[in-house]
C-alpha cells in the first residue's frame, strides 16, 4: 500500500489535482484519467476537470473519492478527505 498526503487549496481544480498526482507518483501524464466524486465522473472523457474545484464538492472528513489513470492497465486509487483548513487571504 502506498500513502501520499497533500495539502491542497479548496480552489484546486481537478485538472490541477491530476497534475499533482502525476508528479507525486512519477507518472508521465500520457494516458487518460478520471475522477469519480459523489457519483459524477470528471476527466479526459467526461465533464471538464478544469471547470470544478475541490471546494465545490463540500467533502466531509473521511469521505472518499476515486481516481483512475491509464485505462489500459486501469490504475485505480482511492483518496480520503481528511480535514478542511480555513485560510485567510492577506
Amino acid at each position: 500500500m502506498v500513502w501520499r498526503r497533500f495539502l491542497l487549496s479548496s480552489e484546486t481544480s481537478l485538472a490541477d489535482l491530476h497534475k499533482i498526482l502525476q508528479l507525486s507518483f512519477g507518472w508521465s501524464g500520457f494516458y487518460l484519467y478520471e475522477f469519480c466524486i459523489h457519483g459524477k465522473t470528471f476527466g479526459s472523457n467526461a465533464e471538464d476537470p478544469r471547470s470544478v474545484c475541490l471546494g465545490d464538492f463540500r467533502l466531509r472528513p473521511t469521505e472518499r473519492f476515486r481516481y483512475r489513470y491509464n485505462f489500459l492497465v486501469f490504475w485505480e486509487s482511492d483518496y480520503v478527505w481528511k480535514q478542511l483548513f480555513r485560510f485567510t487571504r492577506i
